[in-house]
């Protein structure tokens, strides 16, 4: 659609200078053209204002947009300049001096928030160490994008930036800080690679950095402002019941406000661990309203130890008890709809500062999957800067390079955790493999490369049981003589180990989604609710499991029961398999295999959900189970949701139980591979094998399978894995 604007030139001029009033545009033109007073102003600064702001082109006496052809224009007789050429050109950057240590800050010019944005870059090197701040925030969207003036000239920036420009300027005074959209030339890669190496110094070297969270949204005012007076009473010295506290003081608009706040994009980024674990101080935004970091801080301490963040799993977020004494005796309830973000970074790195501890790397690899990026690079390299290399007595990060493509990058990540230069400790180097998600999506990567990028990896706390239990090589000190070479398909891992099993029975995945944990059902009895959360899938994929286990020709029975041997079989699988949920069993005193007796008995029995609600309802008028039993068993069948989800328990061909990753299938082998602590399943593929995933095999996670190869009686062989 063409729009055509052929008034005379005073009435065209007459309207932009309305728009021009408005917006304020002309005092920022004024101040950087040295304009003396409002009658210099010219029609090509209306025009210019026009262009920036509008983004088409206006002759003095005709305008035209989509594509419509404008009428010629003699421009302004001021200046003489022609109006069609008013708009400045796109910045360009000048070059940085690496061996100088150089980089470039930002001089955000003062005005009002509708004035329009005008920066200026300059070089300054590090050694000179320059006072300025550094912005912390996500880059959002790439649409909208908007134009702000970088000395007199036109750049492009995404919206979210230009909010926060807006925001944070000064209204009489500059501002420096350090912005990478801005500071770094993102078109050079040798300078982006440069820079990004050089972030850890640049952050450090910062008098503060600003945390940015973006425009004021979801009553964000009223969550900073309860953040603040929280903080402003525990920096009294008081001694405060931190439950009291909070529900004393917290109404539902403040709580819901707070879930908001915790929600925003900015909390999943990947870089800030780094640039809030290395910062002088901090502060956080969101709109008009901040918060200094030492607040932030107390009140983050303050409500982590009501059990309102935990690092389990959303579902159980608060179910913990919390850590106070006080507390247990209050009720949360007001405040139950306060859910932080799970394994949060932003609490690594608070965590870190606090205790003056070194980041572990492998804590942020369970974490960095859920984290996001504009680049699939930057979860691995966001955490380069602050990974120290056990061989180089520095970072890794002068291994970031951007020319290399993301295949190449988590293949040298793994390399380096091989070479020991990324510490694993207590883990060999290569269990970094079994991070693999359960469902491939980048089949650009190897089966055995995990996808760091993959946001909906699953299991991740599962994985981070895994890599608390034993070794099963046990104390074998061999090393792997493992090499990494180009395959017809990609990249192939050619390592050493052996095979210990196949599979022979799988059963249904337990779940692919949280989903059924959020399923709730429950029976008023008297004045009291009870709620047992067991979903009818949940509970589908147990009694399958069980019913597995009584079909096995290992195990056929004429009695209605199961062999208590093989029931205590597939608990010890089920419950030693939930790795680090075995802690939560033993803070609520809960017996698992208990739990998993009387629920294998009566799935055996009957697989229908509504026959066990049935049951546990009248065992408890009867006497036979008490509210905490129930409690009990509603807590361990949401612990083995969680533990399990993306699993498929299985039985191998010499009747060993097995928890397999949910793509096993029959045939599949279980092997050991040297330099990796736990069993993974392979498939046979032609002259290669396809890495499937890490399981858990009752009775070989001690070390127990190392000793048939000690015996000769397990031949050692090289995998190529492709």
């Amino acid at each position: 659609m063409q729009y055509i604007f052929s008034d005379p030139e005073d009435l065209v001029l007459a309207k932009l200078k309305e728009v021009d009033d408005w917006l304020g545009i002309t005092a920022t033109l004024r101040h950087t053209r040295a304009l003396p007073d409002a009658a210099s102003i010219q029609p090509c600064d209306l025009l210019l204002s026009a262009r920036l702001f509008f983004g088409f082109e206006l002759a003095s006496n005709s305008v035209a947009l989509d594509g419509g052809a404008p009428k010629a224009s003699q421009g302004c007789p001021a200046c003489k300049i022609p109006s069609r050429m008013a708009t400045p050109n796109a910045y360009e950057y000048h070059p940085l001096d690496p061996g100088n240590s150089e980089f470039r800050l930002v001089t955000l010019e003062p005005g009002c928030y509708s004035d329009p944005v005008h920066c200026r870059l300059h070089n300054v090197s590090l050694h000179l160490k320059p006072r300025f701040e550094a912005l912390s925030y996500t880059w959002g969207p790439s649409q909208p994008q908007t134009s702000i003036l970088i000395s007199n000239s036109r750049f492009r920036i995404r919206k979210n930036l230009e909010l926060a420009l807006r925001h944070l300027r000064h209204e009489e005074q500059i501002r420096v800080l350090w912005i990478d959209a801005l500071s770094i030339n993102q078109a050079e890669v040798l300078e982006r690679n440069h820079q990004v190496q050089s972030m850890k110094e640049i952050f450090s070297a910062a008098d503060a950095v600003i945390v940015w969270l973006g425009p004021e949204a979801d009553n964000s005012s009223v969550a900073i402002g309860f953040m603040k007076k929280i903080a402003e009473k525990l920096h009294t010295g008081r001694t405060y019941s931190y439950t009291k506290l909070l529900t004393e003081n917290m109404t539902p608009e403040c709580a819901k406000a707070l879930k908001s706040l915790y929600n925003r994009e900015y909390w999943l980024r990947a870089w800030i661990v780094q640039e809030i674990l290395v910062a002088k101080s901090f502060s956080v935004h969101a709109g008009e309203q901040s918060i200094g970091g030492e607040d932030f801080v107390k009140f983050q301490q303050c409500v982590e130890q009501t059990g309102l963040i935990n690092e389990v799993s959303p579902s159980q977020a608060g179910s913990f008890d919390s850590a106070d004494p006080e507390d247990r005796k209050g009720d949360i309830a007001d405040v139950s709809e306060v859910k932080m973000q799970t394994v949060n970074p932003c609490w690594i790195a608070l965590r870190a500062l606090l205790s003056e501890k070194d980041l572990e790397v492998r804590h942020w690899l369970f974490t960095v999957r859920h984290r996001k990026a504009s680049d699939p690079r930057d979860v691995l390299y966001a955490l380069y800067g602050i990974t120290m290399s056990r061989g180089a007595g520095d970072t890794l990060a002068h291994h970031i390079d951007y020319q290399l493509p993301k295949v190449e990058v988590y293949i040298n990540f793994i390399l380096l955790c091989e070479k020991h230069e990324v510490d694993m400790r207590p883990r060999r180097p290569m269990t970094i493999i079994c991070l693999r998600e359960p469902y491939r999506t980048d089949y650009n990567l190897p089966s055995w490369v995990p996808d760091f990028s993959n946001s909906d990896a699953g299991n991740s706390t599962l994985q981070l049981g895994t890599f608390r239990r034993p070794s099963a090589l046990g104390s074998y000190k061999g090393s792997a003589a493992l090499r990494v070479g180009q395959s017809t398909d990609g990249f192939a891992l050619y390592i050493r180990g052996f095979v210990l099993d196949s599979v022979r029975l799988l059963g249904p995945i337990a779940s692919k989604h949280r989903d059924v944990l959020s399923y709730e059902r429950g029976w008023i009895i008297g004045n009291e609710r009870l709620m047992h959360s067991v979903s009818p899938d949940m509970w589908e994929a147990f009694a399958s499991w069980v019913q597995l286990v009584a079909r096995d020709e290992r195990c056929l029975t004429t009695k209605l029961e199961l062999p208590r041997k093989k029931i205590d079989a597939f608990g010890h699988c089920i419950c030693t398999g939930l790795g680090h949920y075995r802690e939560f069993a033993l803070r609520r005193n809960i017996q698992p295999i208990d739990i998993c007796y009387l629920l294998m008995t009566h799935a055996f029995a009957d697989s229908s959900v509504d026959s066990l609600s049935h049951y546990l309802r009248r065992e408890y008028l009867d006497g036979v189970l008490s509210e905490k039993d129930l409690v009990d068993i509603k807590d361990f069948m949401i612990v083995w949701a969680e533990a399990t989800r993306n699993r498929r328990f299985g039985i191998l061909y010499y009747g060993t139980y097995v928890l397999a990753p949910a793509e096993a299938r029959p045939s599949d082998l279980v092997c050991l591979l040297f330099e990796c602590d736990f069993p993974v399943v392979l498939r046979k593929v032609g002259s290669h094998y396809v890495f499937i995933g890490e399981c858990y095999v009752s009775g070989y996670m001690n070390g127990k399978a190392m000793g048939g190869l000690e015996k000769g009686e397990r031949e050692p062989l090289e995998f190529n894995i492709h």
